[in-house]
């Protein structure tokens, strides 16, 4: 593996995820993925890199992650940059749920993140560098979506300002993005353009003020300028909103 160049991403396999493994790719990181398949990456470019490898894990069993974690399966000490991308709501809407529900959402968009940042931030406080990208949403501070999954990405934004303004001591930044509405092949709202043309349409024109949905490549090309720069300690704990003018916080 080479100094300064080696890349982890969870969740990298299909929409946003995979936008930012082949953004980190094309700005010659070795990239390792982690997900539960190669999914949009299976037929692609990014496939004929000799600096891409995947290991294959369900994030959704809490158990399984951190026995992986603990076994030491991947050298995650050994990784410069990681990008935590793996999110959703996990089809859990109910409002008056139960605390399980907000859990299970809780872990899918924040929980996991702890436990793989954990296991790599001591090989980058070793070094005295690192970057460390969790992927938020808009979501985090305003009213966009379930309840559960509003308030997993806020305590994301919160567990990363903290931890952020810590790590910066140790020459690491940590930093958070906030998308907006992604229009890409896997996501919601490319369902929903097929499923429900109506809402789609309603969504489009009412809500967003360039009258189209974000790029989930602009997104990744934004993670990759950041972890690029090598002052990038002016980022440490910022999560920046970068949602095509779909909120309407003054934040």
């Amino acid at each position: 593996m080479r100094e300064g160049k080696n890349a982890l991403v969870v969740g990298g396999s299909k929409g946003l995820g995979a936008e930012i493994v082949k953004s980190l790719l094309a700005s010659d990181y070795s990239v390792t993925v982690i997900s539960r398949s190669k999914g949009e990456l299976e037929d692609g470019d990014a496939m004929k890199s000799k600096r891409l490898s995947f290991y294959f894990v369900d994030f959704s069993d809490v158990d399984l992650v951190r026995s992986i974690l603990k076994a030491q399966k991947i050298d995650f000490t050994s990784f410069d940059v990681v990008v935590n991308n793996l999110g959703g709501n996990l089809d859990e809407k109910d409002p008056l749920a139960e605390y399980n529900s907000f859990e299970r959402v809780l872990w899918h968009n924040f929980g996991y993140i702890v436990e793989v940042n954990r296991a790599c931030i001591e090989g980058m406080i070793r070094r005295g560098h690192g970057k460390i990208c969790n992927i938020s949403s808009v979501s985090a501070l305003e009213n966009h979506g379930a309840p559960q999954y509003c308030a997993s990405k806020a305590a994301l934004n919160s567990y990363t300002k903290a931890v952020g303004r810590y790590l910066a001591s140790y020459g690491i930044t940590m930093f958070g993005i906030m998308p907006g509405a992604i229009l890409d092949n896997n996501g919601y709202w490319s369902r929903m353009k097929v499923s429900n043309p109506k809402h789609f349409m309603d969504f489009r024109n009412s809500r967003l003020p360039a009258g189209h949905f974000q790029s989930a490549t602009s997104i990744a090309h934004l993670v990759t300028f950041i972890v690029d720069e090598i002052d990038s300690l002016a980022f440490a704990g910022a999560v920046l909103l970068a949602d095509g003018g779909i909120s309407r916080t003054y934040l």
